[in-house]
């Protein structure tokens, strides 16, 4: 688990730190999630764009991908 987020946090953060179509830098957004992907040893990690951000440009790295969501409403616990 510390290797697929170490490497899925990484690929994020390029993302968020202008590794995209627009070469945008783009505020780092809490909650940071982590699922494991079905029954195989692979996990995603997902962090939520700024809703300010109305279309966020395509990442550059094919590993990151944008999923559009249906909106929720949600408490996080330090």
């Amino acid at each position: 688990m510390w290797t697929s987020s170490s490497a899925g946090f990484w690929r994020l953060f390029g993302y968020i730190s202008g590794q995209n179509s627009a070469e945008m830098k783009i505020n780092m957004t809490a909650p940071v999630t982590m699922s494991q992907n079905g029954s195989s040893a692979a996990f995603a990690m997902r962090f939520f764009v700024p809703s300010e951000l109305a279309s966020p440009p395509q990442p550059s790295n094919s590993q990151v991908q944008l999923v559009s969501e249906s909106r929720d409403r949600v408490a996080v616990i330090e």
